[in-house]
């Protein structure tokens, strides 16, 4: 009896010993697991465009690769989870239809076959409706992709010296130099300290005549030519004039060099022009046709709009739908094949990216309206929070920067996408006749500057030459000033 309560409860003990091992042994797995959850599997819907998402088949499998791929796997990491991406079944965006339901990867995420959309889906407030839209991983405007113009041969002309300054401009020379090289006579016979009326005995006749009227008209030009003059006035109200004329002269050359520059630059052998550079300047003309992607986001922001540009933008395009596309290839097709009669609309980063791939034949202008690319996830989904935590943090990282700048560069990419200048190219602008003013000399308006120089000058010679008449002493020969007239009419005789 001893014997058989001694086995018994030896086998309790060893029932025991088993149940607490067990229960050690599952305790320790769940801290395990609680401390290395095992990744949640989350499928992924997306759309084959570049350069978002491509896939390459091989022997080994299928290759994937492109802007999401890389997100996906930055996020992965920091939701502890793992990505099953897979192309959208009926190859659309998604779009509301007639019966309520969506089509594309929205319709993938919302029946459930999908947990994520990720793609270059443009956050609306119809797609906000039915499912949550993540916080924004690209950010972009509308722009226009035309065809890169054609050279045009341009003429220089027989008289390229002239174009620096408008006809205006020259007669105003002249005249400068006509009253110019007038007054320094007149001051040569009336100032009684000129070399004229001095009364040096060592003064000898070749410096008496040196600012005859034919002198003085002869040290104006060599002064403006830059070239140098035996001999300078040797009055107050002479020099005085001299120094304001070389004033002029200096600032008169420096604005020459500095036209000519810009006229031999805007007039280079081969030109390009552009029929508009924006969106306003689109709107204005009509020998280009526009167009973008049929039921897209494009077409519907155009269509919403309030802005008067973008509702006129909207209307052309609506009277002849031909311009719309079923894709964005077939519109930059029509874009190369129409030289230059048809333009693109679309969404900016991708229009940039598009451009920069070869045959480096097309390039973007304009920029409008503002839209943003999301995530898609359920309705009111606890994986929307994470999806959202996971973009800021990369955000925070500049990693989605650095994949940004590896897969949105081409290989014509320039860094930037200017609208009258690419590629260190000049390209000028037809509707705003920008160019007009290149070609075109300076104008009077902007020489005034030099002209009122001379003025002032000439006002203050003035001034001195009557200090000089009246308030000199009575050793000066005054009667040169009643003679003046006479001398000034002889000096053109001799």
């Amino acid at each position: 009896m001893s014997m058989s309560l001694k086995k018994f409860m030896f086998s309790i003990n060893l029932a025991s010993l088993g149940f607490f091992l067990l229960i050690s042994f599952q305790c320790i797995v769940t801290l395990a697991e609680a401390k290395n959850p095992a990744k949640k599997v989350i499928k992924v819907s997306t759309f084959q465009i570049h350069p978002f998402y491509m896939e390459e088949k091989h022997e080994s499998g299928t290759e994937q690769h492109g802007y999401i791929v890389d997100m996906l796997a930055e996020m992965a990491p920091l939701m502890n989870v793992t990505f099953e991406i897979n192309l959208v079944k009926d190859g659309h965006f998604g779009q509301i239809r007639e019966d309520g339901n969506w089509t594309g990867m929205i319709g993938e995420v919302i029946s459930g076959h999908a947990d994520i959309a990720a793609a270059p889906l443009t956050l609306t407030l119809d797609r906000l409706k039915h499912v949550d839209m993540s916080f924004p991983f690209l950010s972009s405007g509308y722009k226009i992709v035309i065809k890169k113009p054609e050279a045009i041969q341009m003429t220089r002309g027989l008289f390229i010296v002239l174009k620096p300054f408008t006809t205006p401009v020259w007669c105003f020379i002249i005249l400068a130099y006509v009253l110019t090289g007038s007054f320094l006579a007149i001051i040569g016979r009336i100032s009684p300290y000129e070399w004229t009326n001095a009364s040096d005995v060592d003064v000898d006749s070749e410096k008496r005549s040196s600012f005859n009227c034919m002198n003085s008209f002869w040290f104006t030009f060599s002064t403006f030519m830059w070239q140098g003059y035996r001999i300078a006035p040797r009055s107050y109200s002479g020099r005085t004039l001299s120094v304001f004329w070389w004033i002029f002269v200096l600032v008169t050359l420096v604005l020459y060099i500095g036209s000519m520059a810009a006229h031999l630059l805007a007039n280079r052998p081969k030109n390009e022009f552009l029929p508009f550079t924006t969106f306003h300047e689109l709107a204005k003309q009509s020998e280009v046709r526009y167009g973008a992607v049929k039921s897209g986001s494009t077409v519907r922001y155009f269509k919403r709009s309030s802005v008067p540009v973008e509702r006129v933008i909207y209307e052309n395009i609506m009277k002849d739908q031909s311009v719309l596309t079923s894709s964005v290839r077939e519109g930059l097709q029509r874009v190369r094949e129409s030289e230059g009669k048809y333009a693109y609309i679309m969404e900016g980063d991708l229009a940039e990216f598009l451009v920069s791939q070869k045959p480096c034949d097309l390039m973007v202008v304009g920029d409008i309206g503002d839209h943003s690319y999301s995530f898609v996830t359920q309705k009111n989904s606890l994986l929307s929070n994470e999806v959202n935590q996971a973009i800021i943090r990369l955000k925070e990282m500049n990693i989605i920067k650095k994949i940004h700048e590896k897969w949105m560069l081409g290989e014509c990419h320039t860094k930037i996408f200017r609208e009258v200048f690419m590629d260190g190219q000049a390209y000028f602008d037809k509707m705003t006749a920008a160019h007009d003013d290149i070609f075109s000399g300076l104008s009077v308006t902007l020489f005034a500057g030099p002209l009122i120089i001379l003025l002032i000058g000439m006002i203050i010679a003035g001034s001195l030459l009557v200090a000089e008449v009246f308030l000199s002493g009575g050793g000066i020969k005054r009667h040169n000033i009643r003679e003046g007239g006479h001398q000034l009419r002889e000096s053109f005789n001799e």
